[in-house]
């Protein structure tokens, strides 16, 4: 470049990338541009059609870049003078008018004069016999030049495919006297159009700042398209590109003195006509009609040249002056009114920062949810996001014949009219929309994480099946996109393990892409989990065969990546701010193996190189609680940890008695598991039994209880386990024991089937088990439900839940018992009083009730996971805790994990609301919960050999600061400086884990949202919201 020109803003960054790296073009410096042409003087620049074209292209297709093509005109090839036609040339008033037109829309513009032949005869045939062509020529090229320079044009074109005026050396030596005559009246950057067949003949590249090229390859012979269904397929197309003209272009760049110019195809363009992708050049082309050819061509020129780090943009041609010209029918090269524009639409908007966020679906019913999505949707509009990802999610079921089946579930998965409501109130609010559907695993009713289902190991032919089914679903959300015009599409989330085998990639590549190409017409991406990038525990579901991503178009990852050690994590960083911003961004000093410059950044660069595709985090975030810098894909903060105890049969009862390091628990085979260590570590002890044990009870340290099906009744004491001799019946079960006060009185209660119709069990025993009488219910008063828990909080008082919302209770020690009217005929499971007077039960469909006058009166209310009701196990209250004057939690924990902590005032009522919820990852159903000692310490037992622990009374420890951190060290590692953010030229942006929707917001789990890995209404929000505010290009 001379002295003293200047580049205009927006290719500032591009050409100094081009001067220090291999990426000439990050996310917004990427030329999506297009050659706008002017058909005739009824349809001139000045025109008020010519303006409603250019308003329709900016808006329908989002160019950032339009191409103003004035033409002069020469009597044929070899003529020596270029002339103005009337009508046939705009006035430079016009081009001068066209330019402002397309500057206000804020639209760049390159301007490019054209010379062509009145004969009709191609101008790339022109070859001058002499200097006065040149001459000629200059007096164009200058007058073009100086109007670019008033005009501020942001790129300026010295000639297009006149390539034969500039094969001998002394026509060279003219063109090379043209650009520095072009370069004293224009300041910016200059680029040449040299046709596809002869641009490596031209030699003047050295004084340019691009290779320009009218990119006319042909994609297409005769032989048969691969693969179906498209014909000829856009990978077909893009194969061409992959295996012969990009290698062509690369091998030409690495012989040029600056091995960093970047690319611009000045022209690229294919008609709508059958066998335009075999002959591009070809204007006169005859055949049918065929928008879909012309679709996929341009679908395999955005697919392949997308992430090429030497390409700098494409000016498509072309679009015209005339706002009717297009359509159906028309075979020209306009894309204008064919599937082509809907094709440039959504890439042109995928092509640039993604500043986004997930909108939290999936646990909110599949319908209303989504029509409550406008608030969501508004705040992040108002945080300055410009893009959305919604979520759909299916599952998958084992049902033991292999994973075959995937379908929506009629709870959790939305329909498509609740989708096309979300997707249209995000549209209408100027959000682009990045539809993510989702499948996940259920097995015996708990969800599985994707990324360990692998298809592969399917017996006979599931592979091919699973890949079928998944296909299906696929293609139906592919085909529901392209229908709501959303921008981008995943294929898949976290499936790495149907990514890592080349004969997988290979189904994906000829099965399932293929068939989303065919129905949507936007990129592709996909959501690989993190893990196949972190070499110290890359196993092999965390895998991505390299070969995946040349597949699809954008590499998508989950980019939960552990930021900090955590041996010599800061302790208390609640308190001290630590890890700080730069310990997590960089990790100089202290130094930190696991910063984003330190290992992460280098991954993903190499990763780039390697596979060429622009990154994207599909989902990245962190929770507001302590540690999330290096348990970035989970929560530890709500405060429960899984304890390894070596069993995998699921546990029904847990028990401690009071004061004591000592506890059991007891499940499914006749399993008791022991702890003598605070449940540090558990070991089996033999029950002498195969049936199910369904409740323990130990009144005092050293003899306990155990009842189950079949009537069994089991006392355990120090060094044996022995079955009561009560010779029950087979056909009664045992679901509930309490010992009131000492190992010698207790009662049991269950349910015994009798014909016609079963009644509920309620045994006592006054002398330690060693004998038991059963309770006769009074004539007129049976109760034929099954009793599923008892407990007594004096010797006299006690109470009883069951089937159809039974309530019982007695206040003689069990002689005699009263049916209580709660209210709700929901099955109730769990039943815990601290108090003759005040208690609580729980039950199914979320019921949660508590008394305080000794179940006269009830407070009933119901717990919601979003909208669906959570069903509850069993309920718990801290044995002995003595303080007053701070809230007391109660406890209940249910189905799919759910740990609910209630708190309020001894003397308060009414209940305040619920206030946490806990999921632990791969937690399924809970059964049981015992707080043995005061308000810190307890336990709870469930599913699969399931045992939890917390220390602090499972409360979260909440750590704004640290969440406040991660945010600002990831957005500086990729984005740079807040005030002139330059973003890394491969990485295309965030879309943040998550934005949360709900009915009533905060109201049921307020701990929960406060830990949880949303910014909203957090200080983290506002770091969101002032870097998602930078002036970005």
């Amino acid at each position: 470049m001379g002295a003293g020109r200047t580049i205009p803003a927006g290719l500032a960054f591009l050409l100094l990338a081009a001067t220090t790296s291999a990426q000439v073009a990050g996310p917004d410096g990427m030329a999506k541009g297009m050659n706008f042409i002017r058909v005739s003087s009824a349809f001139s620049y000045s025109s008020i059609p010519a303006r409603q074209s250019l308003s329709r292209l900016k808006d329908s297709c989002s160019v950032n870049w339009v191409a103003i093509v004035p033409v002069w005109w020469m009597s044929d090839t070899g003529s020596s003078s270029i002339f103005w036609m009337l009508d046939m040339s705009p006035s430079d008033a016009e081009v001068r008018d066209v330019i402002r037109q397309a500057r206000r829309r804020g639209l760049k513009v390159l301007l490019k004069p054209e010379v062509h032949c009145v004969s009709g005869v191609w101008s790339g045939e022109h070859d001058p016999h002499d200097e006065a062509w040149f001459h000629s020529y200059r007096s164009f090229l200058e007058r073009y030049a100086g109007i670019a320079q008033q005009e501020q044009c942001a790129l300026f074109c010295i000639g297009t495919a006149l390539d034969r005026s500039a094969d001998e050396q002394w026509e060279t030596a003219q063109w090379r006297s043209l650009i520095q005559a072009a370069k004293g009246l224009y300041n910016g950057p200059i680029v040449y159009a040299a046709d596809w067949r002869t641009y490596r003949s031209i030699e003047f590249w050295d004084e340019l700042d691009y290779v320009g090229i009218n990119a006319g390859f042909p994609l297409w012979n005769d032989a048969t398209p691969w693969p179906e269904p498209e014909y000829p397929s856009v990978a077909c197309l893009a194969r061409q590109w992959k295996t012969t003209w990009l290698p062509e272009i690369e091998a030409f760049r690495r012989t040029l003195a600056d091995t960093l110019k970047p690319v611009l195809f000045t022209e690229v363009g294919y008609r709508s006509v059958v066998g335009a992708s075999r002959r591009p050049w070809d204007r006169e082309l005859s055949g049918e009609y065929s928008p879909t050819e012309q679709r996929n061509c341009y679908m395999a020129v955005l697919h392949s040249l997308l992430g090429r780090p030497w390409f700098a943009g494409w000016f498509w041609t072309g679009w015209t002056t005339d706002p009717e010209q297009g359509g159906p029918g028309d075979t020209s090269y306009t894309p204008k009114g064919k599937p082509a524009e809907t094709v440039l639409r959504h890439w042109n908007r995928a092509i640039g920062t993604h500043r986004a966020a997930t909108v939290f679906y999936h646990l909110l019913g599949p319908n209303d949810f989504y029509l409550r999505a406008g608030p969501t949707l508004d705040s992040l509009v108002a945080d300055h996001a410009n893009w959305v990802a919604i979520s759909p999610w299916w599952f998958m079921a084992d049902t033991n014949a292999g994973w075959d089946t995937i379908a929506p579930d009629p709870y959790y998965s939305p329909g498509d009219e609740a989708m096309r409501t979300a997707i249209r109130l995000a549209r209408a609010r100027g959000l682009r929309v990045m539809l993510a559907p989702h499948v996940l695993a259920l097995q015996d009713g708990t969800w599985i994480w994707t990324n360990q289902f692998n298809p592969g190991s399917l017996p006979g032919n599931g592979l091919r099946k699973w890949f079928h089914d998944y296909r299906n679903f696929i293609v139906h959300y592919a085909a529901f996109a392209e229908e709501e015009s959303c921008d981008l599409l995943s294929v898949g989330n976290e499936l790495n393990h149907t990514t890592n085998d080349p004969a997988e990639v290979a189904l994906w590549r000829d099965s399932v892409v293929p068939a989303v190409r065919a129905v949507y017409s936007g990129p592709l991406t996909y959501n690989a989990y993190w893990g196949f990038l972190d070499d110290r525990n890359n196993g092999p579901h965390e895998a991505v065969d390299s070969s995946f991503w040349a597949v699809l178009d954008f590499c998508g990852i989950n980019a939960y990546f552990q930021l900090y050690p955590k041996e010599g994590f800061p302790s208390d960083t609640t308190w001290n701010q630590t890890p700080e911003v730069e310990d997590i961004a960089r990790g100089v000093s202290p130094y930190n193996p696991l910063a984003w410059e330190q290992k992460w950044l280098p991954k993903l660069e190499s990763l780039y190189r390697a596979i060429q595709r622009p990154v994207l985090f599909t989902e990245v975030g962190f929770g507001s609680f302590d540690s999330t810098a290096w348990y970035t894909s989970g929560q530890p903060g709500f405060g429960w940890s899984r304890m390894s105890v070596g069993c995998t049969l699921d546990l029904y009862s847990v028990c401690f008695p009071v004061d004591t390091m000592t506890g059991y628990a007891v499940g499914a085979g006749g399993t008791i598991l022991k702890t003598a260590n605070v449940g540090t570590s558990w070991q089996s002890i033999p029950s002498g039994t195969a049936n199910d044990l369904f409740a323990v009870h130990f009144p005092v340290r050293d003899t306990g209880y155990a009842v189950g099906e079949q009537g069994t009744i089991l006392k355990i004491v120090p060094g044996s386990v022995g079955v009561v001799d009560w010779q029950p019946p087979t056909t009664v079960s045992c679901f509930g024991v309490h010992f009131p006060g000492g190992p010698q009185t207790g009662f049991v209660v269950g349910f015994r089937e009798s014909a016609p119709a079963g009644v509920g069990l309620i045994l006592k025993t006054t002398d330690g088990g060693g004998s038991w009488s059963r309770y006769s219910w009074p004539p007129g008063q049976e109760v034929t439900d099954s009793l599923r828990a008892v407990h007594f909080p004096s010797a006299a008082c006690g109470y009883v839940v069951g089937n159809n919302g039974v309530i019982l209770k007695t206040t003689d020690a069990g002689a005699s018992w009263r049916r209580l009217d709660a209210g709700p005929t929901v099955d109730l499971r769990g039943v815990f009083f601290r108090s003759p007077d005040t208690g609580y039960v729980v039950g199914d469909s979320g019921f949660f009730m508590m008394t305080g006058d000794g179940a006269e009166t009830w407070i009933l209310d119901r717990a919601t996971d979003r909208t669906w009701p959570v069903p509850f196990n069993a309920v718990g209250f801290p044995v002995g805790d003595s303080e007053t004057t701070t809230p007391v939690p109660v406890y209940a924990v249910g189905d799919y994990g759910r740990i609910l902590r209630v708190e309020e005032l001894n003397s308060d009522l009414p209940l305040n609301r619920f206030h946490q919820r806990s999921l632990p990852c791969g937690i399924g159903h809970l059964r049981s919960v015992c707080f043995p000692s005061g308000r810190r310490t307890g336990f709870a037992v469930g599913d699969k050999g399931t045992i939890l622990r917390t220390r602090r009374g499972g409360r979260l420890t909440i750590d704004f600061n640290e969440q406040v951190n991660c945010y600002e060290a990831t957005f500086r590692a990729f984005w740079g400086d807040q005030l002139r953010p330059e973003p890394r030229p491969w990485f295309y942006g965030f879309y943040w884990w998550y934005y949360h929707v709900s009915a009533t917001p905060r109201e049921t789990e307020f701990e929960e949202w406060l830990s949880s890995m949303t910014p909203q209404q957090k200080p983290a929000g506002r770091v969101l919201r002032g870097w998602f505010a930078a002036p970005f290009e």
